[in-house]
């Protein structure tokens, strides 16, 4: 079995593949002892683990929990992956990688993917038929947005949640403004990459992942995007098994 690790710079998210399917997933805060030993308790054949992390967390010493461990791949920028590169690699996010390799999973390589992960950054990525991972782009997410608002200005407030009833499509105190300024112009930017790519490549697939996936998905229903919530596991998953001994 294989033991997949995200590390995350506030979150972990640790997954457990078997026979090319997932056995178990969680998201933890902290990467501790108690969680490494309940998990080689409960998947004692875990033969070969991947560590992802864009974090400066010291790496932990898995041969002291996991036993019949056989090999340990941590992702770095030379590490060997089953798409073609067109970006420099010394700059190129884990988890970025890792989503591209898993969209280039559920592709095959037949069509090309545009990726689309929301998290407290927005990124996009392109991969073109057969693999090749030709860019992408980086950008604030949407509490990143808000974040924004509140620190560089004087008067703005801190918004931490979305109202229950949505958003209008403009404002009616400073509050409902920035609201809406900020997920619509979030919403529209992301349907801008959309529209790009489909009018380049109508029948390329729209993978959307991170956090805030569901929220945007929802509201481009009409682009048939395709939420994976757990894309980055499914690519770190997808690296491990390229590079089994």
């Amino acid at each position: 079995m294989n033991l997949i690790i995200d590390q995350g710079n506030s979150v972990c998210k640790v997954a457990v593949y078997g026979a090319g399917k997932q056995q178990m997933s969680t998201c933890v805060s902290d990467l501790n002892e108690s969680i490494l030993r309940e998990i080689s308790l409960r998947y004692s054949d875990i033969r070969a683990l991947i560590y992802s992390s864009v974090s400066s967390r010291p790496c932990p010493d898995f041969g002291a929990y996991f036993a019949a461990l056989e090999q340990v791949v941590l992702l770095a920028a030379d590490t060997p992956v089953p798409v073609e590169v067109a970006y420099d690699r010394s700059s190129l996010g884990s988890d970025r990688l890792a989503a591209v390799v898993g969209a280039h999973h559920l592709t095959r390589g037949e069509r090309p993917a545009l990726v689309i992960d929301a998290g407290t950054a927005v990124t996009y990525e392109y991969i073109a038929v057969g693999g090749r991972y030709l860019g992408g782009n980086i950008a604030p997410g949407l509490w990143l947005r808000l974040k924004a608002l509140n620190s560089f200005t004087s008067r703005l407030p801190l918004i931490d949640e979305l109202p229950e009833a949505g958003v209008e499509a403009y404002g009616r105190d400073t509050r409902s403004a920035m609201l809406s300024g900020c997920l619509l112009g979030l919403e529209r930017e992301v349907a801008g990459y959309i529209e790009d790519m489909q009018r380049h490549h109508p029948e390329a697939y729209i993978y959307m992942t991170g956090g805030d996936a569901p929220l945007l998905a929802e509201r481009l229903e009409a682009y048939q995007v395709q939420v994976v919530p757990e894309l980055v596991l499914l690519g770190l998953n997808e690296i491990l098994e390229y590079n089994k001994i």
